[in-house]
């Protein structure tokens, strides 16, 4: 008898806590009810973030060979067309 109460007072305790820490608390917080449950969509968000910023580096890299390849095979004399056009010729 004293072990069958020991265990409904363990369980009492644990959906108290589960009710505190997953609903209680985000409700006082003004946050999604039930945060358990939502650490793997915060976790595969993460990832994805992760993923694009690897991507996005990458893309850095890619263009920085292709820029300094570019230079490199322009003419000593050619000056880069990234300017305005006209405004760059000056005039005495």
């Amino acid at each position: 008898m004293a072990f069958l109460y020991v265990v409904e007072l363990a369980g009492v305790v644990l959906f108290f806590y589960a009710a505190v820490t997953q609903v209680v608390i985000p409700l006082w917080k003004n946050t999604p009810l039930f945060p358990f449950f939502r650490r793997k969509r915060q976790l595969e968000v993460r990832i994805t973030e992760a993923r694009g910023a690897v991507e996005e580096a990458d893309l850095e890299q890619s263009l920085k060979r292709t820029e300094a390849e570019a230079a490199r095979r322009r003419p000593r004399g050619r000056q880069s067309t990234t300017g305005s056009g006209a405004g760059d010729v000056q005039s005495n």
